[in-house]
């Protein structure tokens, strides 16, 4: 699966019928398994390594191309503004009338508290980036969707294991981290953006835990704060029922 890339230079990658990123999991049943083709309308994946970690899923919910662009949010050299505008200028040269654009980031604080801010530089870089999102994909006739994070879970899935601890984490709380809060504003002014929550498939009403749901052996998480291949490719079918519920598939 390929690597998250810097902020200089970084070029859209591309998931086709030959990535690692299709087949997984290949037991799962569904109308929505589909193959990348290429050709005609893309699905864009932009974001930090929470928008890497769904590639899996969504090289099998969609019959589009699925082109990527990642980037480290935590590096020494990370300028969130200048990248901000090389992500815009790549997608402006990149995106055709029909595209979709899903912006994935991580919501919740490296910390672990999900009621800390995160900065980056001297201000969070997240709310300008949500509207320089929507301005490039308005002008290019395109689709903005902005994806719901997860939580963080208390421990390292290997410390979980051996406590026999399913590491479970209150959904409330972080349904409520600074990031959401901002998501959710921008959202109720921009009428024409949706949101894909994560949450919503991979907690239960009132908590989240380490497994995939329904099991107590597939792991949904690969650290604290990323979901493993395995809770991508259980995604895959809402993500295609999502897109089908909105004519984006």
């Amino acid at each position: 699966m390929p690597r998250a890339t810097s902020a200089e230079g970084a070029k859209l990658g591309i998931v086709t019928s030959s990535s690692k990123a299709v087949g997984v999991m290949a037991r799962i049943q569904t109308s929505c398994a589909y193959v990348s083709q290429g050709g005609g309308k893309s699905l864009f994946l932009i974001g930090d390594s929470h928008a890497q970690q769904l590639l899996m899923g969504m090289a099998r919910a969609t019959t589009r191309q699925v082109k990527w662009h990642a980037w480290f949010e935590g590096g020494p050299t990370f300028d969130p503004e200048h990248h901000a505008e090389v992500v815009a200028q790549q997608l402006l040269q990149a995106l055709k009338p029909g595209d979709v654009v899903f912006v994935a980031v991580n919501m919740n604080s490296p910390t672990g508290d999900p009621k800390a801010p995160i900065f980056i530089g001297p201000r969070d870089w997240w709310p300008g980036f949500m509207e320089k999102m929507h301005s490039v994909t308005i002008s290019k006739g395109a689709k903005l969707v902005l994806v719901g994070d997860v939580q963080h879970i208390p421990m390292e899935p290997k410390i979980c294991l051996l406590k026999n601890n399913d590491c479970a984490s209150d959904r409330d709380v972080y349904l409520n981290t600074p990031r959401r809060i901002d998501m959710n504003k921008f959202v109720a002014s921009h009428r024409d953006v949706l949101v894909f929550d994560l949450m919503q498939h991979l907690c239960t009403r009132d908590s989240c835990n380490m497994y995939v749901p329904g099991s107590k052996t597939t792991m949904a998480f690969e650290c604290t704060h990323h979901i493993s291949s395995w809770a991508a490719i259980y995604l895959a079918p809402f993500l295609c029922d999502f897109l089908a519920k909105h004519d984006l598939e």
